[in-house]
């Protein structure tokens, strides 16, 4: 399915028309000019699609660099594009003045002037659900081919050697800790993966937890819940309801995961590997939930917070922050969790860094 990824704005170009014309008679017939290699003329919800609606498919596969005067050239006649990663810059939208669409085969836009489209008049698509499995699946794959060292060892045997040890030792995947940079739809796929059969050492679950339960909750959520909210309720903002009620849910609710990762980590400590599903399971909420919490934060809470304080109580707020995290937690707390996540994270990174 492709998903709308463009704006209009009032500097656009009134003389196309969003959507594909139909060809009068006489006309030249309306072209879908297609780069992505992948695309299959033939099949019926492709191709075929297409061709039912009195389209004309022109296939030019992107299979190098192709630069924006060659692109500028394919789409002289083309009403829509579907296309891989060829450059749409300002120059391809003024010079295809037939141009209606283009669809990006994946998420990326780098490649195309997204302004210049708007004022074109053009369309700009994406598929955000179509490669997801496929490139989790590449991902696993390239994290068991540097671990293993799959293609040094190729190399070798090539040469007619066979180094199953020494400099060419290759490293298990099993018993190591993964930190995954990035947790979006791909990023949750690998999860998905990994946490099917790979263990991970027990302490570094516990430690995490200490790093939830002080860091996020006591420190940020305590700030929140004893200075900030507090005194949007001298505001006028009511606890029950509203945005200081969906918070305090949240915070609860972030909590409960938290506490559902305590009794997993424990059992898993204990032998029981399938409580490693469950930790995990519950850690992917939890992360979920604090993406979802802060962008409240950034895009409600704080900028209604802004309006309602003066400066003045928003400076003595900020002061009142500071002494937060040593009451809370205690003094050195802050400084010995954060040095505690750079080791866990450079722990979570060691299988990349020792195949470098």
């Amino acid at each position: 399915m492709l998903f709308l990824s463009f704006h209009v704005d009032a500097g656009r170009d009134r003389s196309r028309e969003v959507g594909v014309t139909r060809a009068s008679d006489g006309d030249t017939v309306d072209q879908v000019v297609v780069t992505w290699p992948g695309f299959d003329p033939d099949d019926a919800e492709t191709g075929g699609l297409l061709r039912s609606n009195g389209l004309q498919i022109q296939l030019s596969p992107k299979l190098g660099p192709r630069t924006s005067a060659e692109v500028s050239r394919l789409m002289a006649s083309a009403v829509a594009a579907i296309v891989s990663t060829d450059p749409f810059d300002r120059s391809v939208f003024d010079s295809a003045r037939r141009l209606r669409v283009v669809a990006r085969v994946g998420v990326g836009t780098d490649t195309i002037d997204l302004s210049a489209a708007t004022k074109a008049g053009v369309v700009i698509i994406t598929t955000p659900d179509a490669n997801e499995e496929t490139v989790a699946d590449h991902t696993l794959a390239l994290i068991l081919g540097a671990v293993r060292r799959v293609v040094e060892h190729d190399a070798s045997v090539r040469r007619g050697e066979w180094n199953r040890a020494g400099r060419l030792t290759a490293w298990d995947l099993h018993g190591c800790t993964v930190g995954l940079v990035g947790f979006g739809r791909i990023g949750q796929e690998v999860a998905r993966r990994l946490q099917r059969g790979l263990s991970v050492r027990p302490a570094a679950l516990t430690e995490l937890l200490e790093f939830f339960q002080l860091f996020a909750d006591r420190c940020h959520h305590g700030k929140e819940e004893d200075l900030l909210f507090p005194l949007l309720e001298t505001k006028g903002l009511p606890r029950a309801g509203g945005p200081l009620g969906v918070m305090l849910f949240e915070h609860d609710e972030g909590r409960g995961l938290v506490q559902q990762m305590i009794a997993a980590a424990e059992l898993y400590a204990q032998g029981a590997v399938e409580a490693g599903l469950h930790w995990a399971e519950a850690a992917r909420s939890y992360v979920l939930l604090l993406r979802r919490h802060i962008d409240k934060e950034n895009n409600v809470l704080f900028p209604m917070a802004e309006y309602m304080l003066s400066e003045k109580e928003q400076n003595d707020l900020a002061q009142k922050f500071e002494t937060v995290e040593v009451e809370k937690m205690g003094l050195g707390t802050h400084e010995r969790l954060h040095a505690r996540m750079e080791e866990l994270a450079a722990e979570f990174l060691r299988v990349t860094a020792r195949t470098r």
